[in-house]
């Protein structure tokens, strides 16, 4: 977790814009856009997982926000009070040995504040807001206290490290509750609701067929356009905002993270995407079904739906692929890893301004 260094990935313009996204190397107080959100209060939400870090809690103030890996699946909130300091963990892991892990941060703590000669004083294994936890609490030099507590939040580690005056003690207990009750309103929501849902089949199959993919690739464009200026009309029919699950992550330059769409319910949200790892607005790459493709095509009942692939860079939408059926995870991240790269080409691109329609050709192959 907090103790890997990864070196990041260089991430190179897409293909057919020349603009490029900057690695993802933070500089302090520059929250990386693809995976932090702050609002107009500077409350910054998790986007992995949903975990909102408020710029006040309380009586803390956030002091800073930190991503220890490449794609934002290991985070944390540090606040500060007047004499308490608690830094908030959220991180994946699979598989998720909470045992191990609060060894770990045990053996972390003890190292990293060993000048202050830590003394255990109490463990105890309790129950919070619905969580299971592991608490050590460390007797430190000059009336200091230090603890770790440690919880498994629906496949993700939750761990809090806090310093503060022995005199304390119940006050910070109180104060990491509340900080609990706040995870659990905002990760803990989302969280339950992906593990808690079922993953879709993936027997899809890129479509290569060059033929298939420019006459696929237009009307793609036609319907795209179309929609589009429905819904800048006021036309298009309302649809609630898509859930987004993240699945996993792929190494590789740039790195990527893996995600699904659920509804509210808990049911398949029949959409993917793959992100990259940025410190502006990511590139996107969403994978979703074209039944009006299928139509068009007078294709039988038992063929597979196409799967459209596209990405968008300013106004335009450009068409990066086709599936027989949904993909897996990996083939879609193939695929947008040999985009990013310059590796494949846009079959086509289409936007919308005014009551215009705009079609981009694809570039030569």
């Amino acid at each position: 977790m907090r103790l890997i260094t990864l070196a990041p990935g260089l991430l190179m313009a897409l293909s057919f814009a020349s603009a490029t996204a900057d690695p993802l190397v933070a500089p302090p107080k520059q929250p990386p856009l693809s995976v932090w959100r702050a609002d107009a209060s500077d409350d910054l939400e998790h986007l992995q997982s949903g975990l909102v870090c408020p710029a006040r809690f309380d009586a803390y103030k956030r002091t800073n926000s930190v991503v220890y890996d490449a794609v934002g699946l290991d985070v944390s909130c540090n606040y500060a009070a007047e004499l308490e300091d608690v830094t908030v963990y959220l991180t994946r892991v699979a598989p998720l040995n909470v045992d191990a892990f609060y060894r770990e941060a045990k053996g972390a703590l003890e190292q990293a504040r060993k000048e202050k000669h830590p003394r255990i004083i109490s463990e105890t294994h309790s129950i919070d807001n619905g969580l299971t936890w592991e608490t050590a609490v460390y007797a430190e030099d000059i009336d200091i206290h230090s603890a770790v507590w440690i919880a498994n939040l629906d496949g993700w580690l939750l761990e809090y490290r806090a310093t503060y005056p022995s005199a304390a003690e119940q006050a910070v207990r109180a104060d990491i509750s509340s900080f609990t009750a706040l995870v659990q309103k905002s990760a803990g929501a989302r969280l339950a609701l992906c593990a808690h849902s079922t993953a879709p089949d993936r027997p899809g199959a890129p479509i290569t067929d060059r033929k298939s993919l420019e006459g696929m690739a237009m009307m793609s464009a036609l319907f795209g356009a179309e929609a589009l200026g429905a819904a800048k009309r006021g036309k298009a029919e309302p649809t609630p905002p898509a859930i987004w699950c993240v699945e996993g992550a792929v190494d590789g330059s740039p790195p990527l993270l893996d995600w699904r769409a659920v509804h509210a319910d808990g049911s398949d949200g029949a959409a993917d995407q793959v992100s990259a790892a940025t410190m502006e607005s990511p590139p996107v790459l969403v994978v979703a079904p074209d039944s009006l493709l299928a139509i068009t095509n007078g294709a039988s009942q038992s063929a597979p739906t196409p799967w459209v692939a596209t990405t968008s860079r300013g106004d335009t939408t450009w068409v990066v692929g086709y599936f027989a059926g949904r993909p897996s995870a990996e083939m879609a991240s193939r695929l947008f890893a040999d985009v990013l790269n310059g590796k494949a080409k846009p079959l086509v691109g289409y936007s919308v301004k005014g009551g215009n329609v705009t079609i981009s050709m694809a570039p030569d192959h």
